[in-house]
């Protein structure tokens, strides 16, 4: 199953890649502390709630200013939810907008799915107030 979401952001498309490959911008984005290695093959780990609520991953392609991909695995009190796929897709829609068209593949149900949307929505909404 995959889920799948677009949005546009004020920001050029230059911009939108780094903060994917920046530490500092991406920790900044998501809000929690991020330990990142921005290279295909890089790890990425993503600590929502201490030990109880890690997210680790890695980097499977990078595609200067277009395209971010990444595996997902959430450990959500002490369970893996299992590895999934995150692709970023950023296209340039003018100097100063940029799409973001999210996939997000491999969930095993639609509950899992499904919570994941309301997560994307959420980190969408968040974002589009940093980038203002």
């Amino acid at each position: 199953m995959k889920l799948e979401l677009e949005r546009n952001f004020k920001a050029s498309s230059e911009k939108i890649y780094n903060i994917w490959i920046d530490q500092s911008q991406i920790s900044l984005w998501f809000g929690v502390d991020v330990e990142i290695e921005p290279k295909v093959g890089g790890k990425l780990r993503f600590i929502f709630d201490k030990e109880k609520d890690i997210t680790t991953g890695v980097y499977k392609e990078l595609v200067p200013f277009s395209k971010v991909s990444f595996t997902w695995n959430s450990m959500c009190n002490g369970e893996s939810t299992g590895e999934t796929l995150v692709s970023v897709f950023i296209e340039s829609i003018s100097d100063s907008t940029s799409k973001i068209r999210l996939e997000h593949s491999g969930f095993d149900n639609e509950k899992m799915k499904n919570t994941h949307i309301e997560g994307w929505m959420d980190y969408f909404g968040k974002w589009e107030e940093k980038l203002v």
